[in-house]
Parts: C-alpha cells; structure tokens; sequence
C-alpha cells in the first residue's frame, strides 16, 4: 500500500475527544517512536497534544473509524500563532486574517516505499530536491502513472474549505524543505517570507495566499 492508495479512505473534520485523542497517538507513534523527534519520557501518556489543538481544526483521512494522517488548522487568535514566536512577521498595510498550518502526521502503513520519508514526499521530487524521480531522462517503469500526494491533498482540501467559511484569506506554515517544495508543486503556491531559522534549519517560513490554492 502506497500514499496513492487512498480509495479505502474518507476525508472529515474530526470533533468527538476520541478521534481527536486518537490523532494525538499517531503523532506519537509517528514522531516520537518511528522518528525519536523527541523523547518518550516527555509524552507519558503516549499522546502529543498542545493547549493550541483545544482551538484548532482537525481535518483527517480515515481507515474506517481510524485516523491514518491529519492536520490542523490554527485559527487567528489574540497571542498571534506559532510561527510568530519563530520569525518576526511583517506586512505592509491592514493585517489580514491568517491562519496557521501544523502537525501534519501521516501513518507509516501509508509510507512504505523504500525512499518515503515521513510526509511520503520523495517519490513526487527531483533527486536534486531530495526525492527519487530522476533529474534528467524517462521516469522507470515503477514511477510512471503516479498522480500526485492524494492523501495530502485531501487533507488540504478540507483545510481549504474550511478557511474560505472563516473569511481567512492567508496561511502560515513552518514546512519542512521537502514538504515546502511538494506543495508549490501541487497547486499550493507557498513562498517563503523569511529565512530558516536558526534552530529550525530544516524548516521554511512560508506564506500563502488561499485565493491562489488550486483545487
């Protein structure tokens, strides 16, 4: 099963504590016990939560009545949002609403090729950007055909949708490199708006225009 394999899956924001909580363990699983982003002894609960998922949206693809990969959407609040802590965020004019994306986490099940990393972005780049489709020259045989991260874009799609009925019309996302260059590609035109911070290096601050999302 691959990240195209999404027939079996449904797209829905999740609201009842148990699925919210559900989402909270696949963090852990993905990003402290398959990644060791972090050490189990700070999550004794096996969840990986924040006072930020209590106000936030959660959009998941689920496999039956299990979330599989999710996402949130952090709402304008009144402490400004995460990424303000990061880099200092400037526009000239009126501030526009804005709202910020985070805590994409997708199940190893949905990741299982040799080269997929943990957003399973590499089969869709350049070996040049980090991924697996030659530079130059016919794509092999095991490589042709793919249409593109459909388990992302779903997620997206529900973010979207949900951010047009909010009156938003900005995103924020600290993205990881890989992550950042995958979603200019498909129709997420992000630019970054400031440099990789220094104790975020694999990261870019980006920004997004949602009137430029393509469905």
């Amino acid at each position: 099963m691959g990240l195209l394999d999404v027939k079996d899956l449904s797209f829905h924001f999740v609201e009842s504590p148990a699925r919210r909580e559900a989402i909270y363990r696949l963090r852990y699983d993905v990003w402290v016990t398959e990644l060791a982003h972090a050490q189990p002894l700070h999550f004794p609960k096996g969840v990986v939560t924040d006072e930020l998922d209590a106000v936030s949206l959660h959009a998941a693809a689920l496999r039956g009545p299990d979330p599989v990969a999710a996402i949130r959407l952090i709402p304008p609040t009144g402490k400004g949002l995460p990424i303000h802590r990061v880099i200092n965020v400037r526009f000239s004019g009126r501030p526009e609403p804005t709202g910020e994306i985070s805590h994409l986490v997708i199940s190893k099940i949905y990741r299982r090729r040799k080269e997929d990393g943990p957003y399973g972005a590499e089969p869709y780049l350049r070996q040049s950007e980090g991924g697996s489709l030659p530079d130059q020259g016919p794509l092999a045989m095991t490589l042709r055909g793919r249409k593109g991260p459909r388990l992302i874009l779903g997620l997206f799609r529900l973010i979207y949708q949900a951010s047009k009925q909010q009156g938003l019309t900005r995103w924020f996302c600290l993205a990881d490199v890989k992550l950042f260059t995958l979603l200019t590609r498909y129709g997420m035109p992000f630019r970054q708006m400031a440099d990789r911070p220094a104790d975020y290096p694999d990261r870019i601050p980006a920004s997004m225009l949602i009137s430029e999302f393509a469905q």
